[in-house]
């Protein structure tokens, strides 16, 4: 991966049915990860969208970097991710695969 460039992330299921195709910042984060974000940053449970949307771009910097270690490899099973990833990450129901592109 480029280094100014975000993966494409794609998300399949068990049988290898597409289930998600879009760049990392695509990839829904977890409502409770945003705002324990949000918290942990700027002390406040109600964020605006000004500090969410900040909130979220730290996330995908910390999600490519994770990425980062994955650049051999196309595809990964999302249970052999780092926790942090599913931590931050909302997968669609049956999730099994994820796949990066350059």
């Amino acid at each position: 991966m480029g280094k100014n460039r975000l993966p494409r992330i794609i998300l399949r299921d068990k049988t290898g049915k597409l289930l998600f195709e879009k760049k990392l910042t695509g990839l829904p984060l977890k409502e409770e990860a945003i705002i324990a974000g949000t918290v942990k940053y700027y002390d406040d449970p109600n964020p605006c969208i000004i500090r969410r949307s900040a909130v979220m771009r730290l996330f995908f910097a910390e999600l490519s970097e994770i990425l980062l270690s994955y650049t051999d490899k196309e595809a990964v099973a999302i249970e052999t991710l780092p926790p942090r990833f599913n931590e931050l990450t909302d997968f669609p129901s049956g999730t099994a695969i994820l796949e990066i592109h350059q």
